[in-house]
């Protein structure tokens, strides 16, 4: 019985691995997106629900997650403020990657 390999193509700037990575690959990225998830949330819940992120990172990772159409944001002309954060279409997209992930680490990494 033969074998058949999978041919792996070279990783170049057109990789789809790559690609995710760099929209997916921050360190606190994926922790956010699995925080908000299918809820909305506000932003001083989300920052008390990652310990050990700073304010400076958090507000970063969530405008960059804005922009690139992740998370939505809305912002309600209140004082105090009041800002909600969800999760668009894209952003629920991620979501089966970070159950398998987490699955992952609960079935291999104890």
């Amino acid at each position: 019985m033969e074998k058949t390999q999978k041919i792996i193509s070279q990783s170049d700037e057109n990789c789809p691995i790559r690609k995710s990575l760099k929209l997916l690959g921050g360190k606190w990225t994926l922790l956010i997106l699995f925080q908000i998830n299918d809820r909305v949330i506000r932003y001083g819940e989300l920052k008390r629900t990652i310990p050990g992120i700073s304010e400076k990172m958090l507000i970063q990772e969530l405008n960059f997650l804005v922009e690139h159409k992740f998370v939505s944001k809305k912002a309600f002309p209140e004082i105090p403020p009041r800002v909600e954060y969800s999760l668009t279409k894209l952003g629920l997209n991620t979501l089966p990657v970070i159950d398998r992930l987490a699955t992952f680490g609960l079935e291999n990494l104890k």
